[in-house]
């Protein structure tokens, strides 16, 4: 693993567009004889600054090109093996439907565990979630990030379902219904009707 030939390596997969690695990725990137030659030259990547630690088992190249959402791809090389989506506080702020924002931090519902994980970019959320891969996919939307967001109404239903404070929601039914039209979702079924009635019915929600 030697630094000129790391660098080379690196700045090819920057060029592809990977810049986030797991030590299983670097493992198979820069294989080695035996797991002390490789957990020592990881180590020298890292002193370098060729390599930045991310979060537990998750790598940076700190040269990447492409600077923008290193959390979200921090999230999928975290739970690569699962769906993933931002939901919750992080969310909501977005929309602008609760006060409170998440100051870098970003709240994610996965089909993984739980976990919280520290960055040096802000700390990663997870909570689980027990919607299948499908229904997840009817529930979020895409957009040019690496992870797809929860519609508004299944952020609150997110909020509920984990019971997380809900003090923090400051809901007006005008500004959800132009939220869902700017973003040209499809007319809300009964079942999500329904949920609204319970955030409505909040004493603190519009006081």
């Amino acid at each position: 693993m030697r630094s000129t030939d790391a660098i080379k390596t690196l700045e090819k997969l920057d060029r592809r567009g990977q810049a986030v690695f797991t030590t299983g990725d670097l493992r198979a990137i820069f294989p080695e004889r035996s797991e002390k030659t490789f957990s020592s030259g990881l180590a020298r990547l890292v002193a370098q600054g060729l390599l930045q630690r991310a979060a537990r088992g998750v790598y940076i190249n700190p040269q990447t090109r492409n600077r923008l959402n290193r959390l979200e791809r921090i999230v999928l090389a975290l739970r690569r093996n699962e769906v993933s989506y931002v939901s919750l506080e992080t969310a909501l702020a977005a929309y602008s439907i609760i006060s409170q924002q998440t100051l870098g931090n970003i709240t994610v519902m996965t089909t993984g565990r739980k976990g919280r994980f520290p960055t040096p970019w802000g700390c990663i959320h997870f909570t689980h979630t027990a919607r299948s891969a499908s229904e997840i996919w009817e529930v979020t939307v895409e957009d040019d990030r690496p992870l797809r967001r929860a519609k508004p109404r299944t952020a609150l239903e997110d909020l509920k379902r984990v019971r997380r404070c809900l003090e923090l929601v400051d809901l007006d039914l005008e500004e959800l219904e132009l939220i869902e039209h700017e973003m040209k979702l499809p007319p809300p079924t009964k079942a999500e009707e329904r949920q609204l009635l319970f955030w409505q019915q909040l004493p603190w929600v519009n006081a």
